[in-house]
């Protein structure tokens, strides 16, 4: 609560000058006895305007906050002293008593940002490469699949009153592990413009390229001015499962050829019109892989696959039975019987990058 010796004087128009018995003018020398230095405000309708001779930033920061209460003061002068035979030239000595600053700036003990009289609207997150999407273009979530996954940016909106004048501030903003450990620290320069009432602050973490981010949910803690004032989580998923592996032997292609039918479940997230591949491998118990010697079934490093290309019509979506098949005569084997494990993976197949692996299926097959 702040101790006030000024002298409020209506003038035409409606409001109050604030003036001090010491200084004539439009600007007043006002002193608070308790907590502040010396200040110079002007109040005009609706508005006031601070002048700190303090470096002190935590006072300056109270100063201003005792001449809005000041200003607030005043209106409610004006209001109870409508009559023209009251108030004018009248001087008055405000007291604790007559001042109850929480009264007229209640907003002061509940801001979530109590530095820039802010509160926050929204703490979300939205993928991007390593520029800023638009604001406009961002699609917000809490999921993100890890194929698909660049860069991970949150997003904190506040809402103020207009600041009047610019502030500048920092965003200290600290990423945490699914088990805790801290993933990185962050810095980021923020400000409110004078006119400004909203405004979004945002920064990412991640790479140029997907499938870059480990599975798990992350925490992202933001601070300023030494506060806690936003956290928020979010799960980065696999872009692909490969489940209901069934292997089929015996069976023909449609050219007649015997060979081992490959049946399961693929599901897909945020592969949306994407190309999709899914390549079945084969090695032997030891772990070898079998490799190619016709160029027929083969991938770009030589080893025997078989490939299945889809291209998800939906965010989320769903190939109840997917198959893939490999002719017995294309892997390649010496005559004798073979214990064999084939294991699947899902592929970007512009970047190479392989973002979900089933687990190995084992199989036992005789070449004559």
């Amino acid at each position: 609560r702040a101790f006030f010796e000024s002298r409020f004087e209506p003038f035409e128009g409606g409001g109050y000058y604030v003036r001090s018995a010491a200084k004539p003018g439009d600007r007043a020398a006002v002193t608070n006895t308790v907590h502040f230095p010396r200040a110079t405000v002007l109040w005009q309708v609706g508005r006031v305007v601070v002048e700190l001779t303090t470096t002190d930033d935590t006072a300056a920061a109270r100063i201003d906050d005792a001449a809005r209460a000041a200003g607030l003061y005043a209106e409610k002068l004006e209001r109870e002293d409508a009559s023209p035979d009251k108030g004018k030239g009248k001087e008055h000595v405000e007291s604790d008593e007559d001042l109850p600053f929480e009264e007229y700036w209640p907003e002061s003990k509940t801001y979530d940002v109590p530095s820039l009289r802010a509160k926050v609207k929204s703490l979300r997150f939205y993928e991007g490469g390593m520029d800023s999407v638009p604001l406009d273009k961002r699609v917000y979530g809490k999921r993100f699949a890890s194929g698909s996954t660049r860069a991970i940016w949150w997003e904190l909106a506040l809402t103020y009153p207009a600041p009047g004048r610019l502030k500048e501030f920092r965003i200290d903003a600290r990423w945490h592990r699914q088990d805790g450990t801290v993933l990185v620290d962050q810095v980021v320069d923020g400000r409110l413009e004078a006119g400004w009432t909203h405004s979004f602050h945002a920064l990412g973490r991640g790479h140029a390229l997907p499938a870059t981010w480990e599975r798990g949910t992350y925490r992202v803690d933001l601070t300023i001015a030494g506060k806690v004032v936003a956290s928020g989580t979010f799960t980065v998923t696999s872009a692909a499962l490969v489940s209901n592996i069934q292997l089929q032997h015996n069976q023909n292609d449609p050219k007649g050829r015997p060979g081992v039918l490959i049946k399961f479940k693929l599901e897909t997230w945020g592969r949306l019109g994407q190309e999709t591949h899914v390549v079945a491998f084969v090695h032997f118990q030891d772990g070898r892989p079998l490799k190619d010697l016709d160029g027929q079934y083969v991938d770009s490093n030589g080893l025997v696959a078989s490939i299945l290309a889809v291209q998800p019509k939906f965010e989320s979506a769903l190939f109840e039975t997917a198959q893939i098949f490999f002719p017995y005569a294309q892997l390649h084997l010496a005559k004798g019987k073979h214990a064999l494990r084939v294991q699947l993976v899902v592929y970007d197949p512009k970047t190479g990058a392989a973002f979900a692996r089933s687990q190995f299926s084992t199989m036992s097959v005789t070449s004559d």
